[in-house]
């Protein structure tokens, strides 16, 4: 009697891939300019250099709040911490967020087939 096979194993040669060169080759000049520049804002945001910015920009908007500082001031701070920071740095940080998901989830896969 004869025995039926249901798997055969076949072994596949690995052949590695640089998986910076797999993203850039999906994306234009541009884009590439646009990833990078939110990568380095990304990198550079969440420190804790960043944090000691963003509360001595809330405490001078308090100040001049308070009156202590010329209300010019405090309209500034206003500006600067509800426009520039909600509207212009989240969806940059986003992206670069976006971006380095691409590049854990091309990594992982680069690796899967190592294993």
């Amino acid at each position: 009697m004869q025995q039926r096979v249901l798997y055969e194993r076949k072994q596949h040669e690995y052949v590695p891939q640089n998986t910076n060169d797999i993203t850039k080759e999906h994306a234009s000049k541009w884009d590439q300019l646009n990833e990078r520049f939110a990568l380095f804002l990304t990198k550079h945001v969440g420190t804790m250099e960043t944090a000691y910015v963003f509360t001595v920009l809330s405490l001078t908007g308090l100040a001049g709040l308070l009156g202590i500082l010329n209300g010019f001031v405090f309209l500034f701070i206003s500006w600067a911490s509800q426009q520039f920071v909600q509207l212009v740095l989240l969806p940059i940080i986003m992206v670069g967020q976006k971006t380095f998901s691409t590049e854990n989830k091309h990594y992982k896969t680069m690796n899967s087939f190592v294993l």
